[in-house]
């Protein structure tokens, strides 16, 4: 899939860079505010702090007679959807407000040494966002088809909450395997990339490079249950790959 990308991409640069006429991308540098869409492809993950004594037997009141070995991340594949608006405040500056939909979903895996065999649990914290980031974009100067160009600000993420989540308030007990581990309904998130703009007949199309996470602790507080009880905390991280059409 990376190498598939990554092959898509060069290529269009060097049909972009070896053409022998400029393109005007439908005069979009002319314009003071624009429009447009984006798809993307995203992977999400944990970056887990772990309480102190998490692998000390005993410590967790629901497992009292198995130790807790590690917990770990594991990354999941998404995919995101929305608009984009674009505010040109300068020669080499944007101003972007991109709104989307982000359907991804982050593992945790809890591996336990029971007195009779190992046993691993995947959690998976399923969620549906509305991603609202504000980004500033600092652009190179154009070659030719193509202006290279680094963006990053911050971003206002919330979680449509699921009827999944909202059973499991009630329907199990603490200790009950099929709890889930939950993560706040609302938080802010950094985010930083790089990209290209490449220049079209008709429209602009820009690839582009994204790592994000959260600014704070996203683990819903007052959740005590098998697994939450040996988190300290855990911080929603994301690589994003997304394609603009302006």
């Amino acid at each position: 899939m990376k190498k598939a990308l990554l092959f898509v991409i060069f290529a269009l640069l060097s049909l972009s860079v070896n053409a022998q006429f400029l393109n005007t991308g439908g005069d979009i540098d002319h314009e003071r505010l624009n429009f447009g869409f984006l798809l993307g492809i995203d992977r999400g993950s944990f970056v887990v702090a772990k309480q102190s004594d998490f692998s000390i037997p005993g410590s967790n009141p629901y497992t009292p007679n198995d130790t807790l070995q590690a917990i770990k991340p594991l990354g999941s594949m998404g995919f995101s959807l929305g608009l984009l608006a674009n505010l040109n405040l300068s020669k080499n500056f944007d101003l972007r407000f991109t709104p989307k939909f982000s359907f991804i979903d982050r593992q945790l895996e809890f591996e336990y040494n029971k007195a009779s065999d190992r046993k691993v649990y995947n959690k998976k914290v399923e969620s549906t966002f509305l991603e609202l980031p504000l980004l500033l974009k600092f652009k190179s100067d154009r070659q030719r088809d193509v202006r290279m160009y680094i963006i990053g600000g911050i971003k206002f993420v919330t979680d449509i909450r699921s009827k999944k989540k909202k059973n499991d308030d009630s329907d199990f007990n603490p200790d009950d395997d099929r709890k889930l581990v939950k993560i706040n309904n609302s938080f802010f998130a950094v985010e930083a990339g790089i990209g290209a703009d490449i220049y079209l007949e008709y429209f602009k199309f820009s690839p582009e490079f994204k790592l994000s996470r959260s600014m704070t602790n996203v683990m819903k507080k007052g959740d005590d249950n098998l697994f939450t009880r040996p988190l300290a905390g855990l911080f929603a991280e994301a690589f994003h790959f997304t394609m603009y059409f302006e």
